[in-house]
């Protein structure tokens, strides 16, 4: 069916044209039905809500009032009997509904754990939301023949599902979550502010050659003009005790005086 691939087109990542405003619908009014005008546009507002979502527990909560829009539509679209395009229509209800509860539902709790939040309150809230659906469904599903009983059935299972797949949703953040903190804690921690110590200034490539010490240049001090200049040999000469300058005196001989 034509309107059947178009809404498909935008449940695959299509976008609303430009300059065209969603279809508003009141909580008492009998919902937009599929091949009614605007319900193309009623499905890409509520894609662009849940996209602009970033709280866990609302993304949750979301998924959960459209996948019972579902239910309010096939609800609306009654029992039949349908042609054959009515009956996909109503099937196609059906799995959207499913898709939402079960993939979508669980995939919000499961991020949501894996950001770290406590996600017990909204898990409460989208099983018991479920639970609740579960009777409206089997009302519909009752009421229709045989055959169009046997292809839509197949929602009644959400119900059953939805605890395991919440379980499976939440063990699969907490393990993210645990993978994600070893990783962290797996990171060295940066070094403490405190002042490198001062580096020595680097050598020179061609140093200049060290100076050579050399010891200190003496000088013999200069004879004072006025002072006596001494004959060492002279003195000796004068010396009356020096026997060795009178070689006629020598020891042993007694001195005759000299007449």
């Amino acid at each position: 069916m034509a309107v059947s691939l178009v809404l498909a087109g935008f449940l695959l990542g299509g976008s609303l044209p430009l300059g065209v405003l969603p279809v508003q619908e009141g909580a008492g009014e009998k919902p937009l039905l599929p091949g009614d005008s605007g319900y193309v546009l009623k499905r890409a507002r509520e894609m662009v809500e849940l996209s602009r979502c970033r709280d866990a527990e609302g993304r949750t909560d979301l998924v959960l009032r459209q996948a019972q829009e579902r239910l309010r539509e096939r609800e609306a679209l009654g029992k039949g009997p349908y042609s054959p395009e009515g009956a996909e229509v109503a099937r196609g209800l059906g799995s959207s509904y499913r898709q939402l509860a079960l993939e979508g539902g669980a995939g919000t709790i499961e991020c949501g754990v894996a950001e770290g939040r406590d996600m017990k309150g909204v898990q409460k809230r989208y099983l018991d939301g479920v639970t609740s659906d579960h009777e409206r469904w089997e009302r519909v599903i009752s009421a229709l023949p045989p055959d169009d009983r046997a292809k839509e059935e197949k929602v009644l299972d959400v119900a059953g599902e939805a605890p395991k797949r919440s379980q499976a949703a939440e063990a699969a953040g907490l393990e993210f979550l645990k993978k994600e903190r070893a990783r962290r804690e797996a990171i060295p921690a940066p070094k403490a502010d405190r002042p490198d110590p001062p580096k020595p200034p680097p050598a020179p490539v061609n140093p200049p050659p060290a100076p050579v010490r050399t010891a200190p240049e003496t000088t013999a001090p200069k004879p004072d003009p006025d002072s006596p200049r001494t004959d060492p040999d002279r003195s000796r000469k004068d010396d009356p005790g020096d026997d060795s300058r009178h070689p006629e005196h020598h020891p042993g001989h007694t001195h005759r005086p000299h007449h």
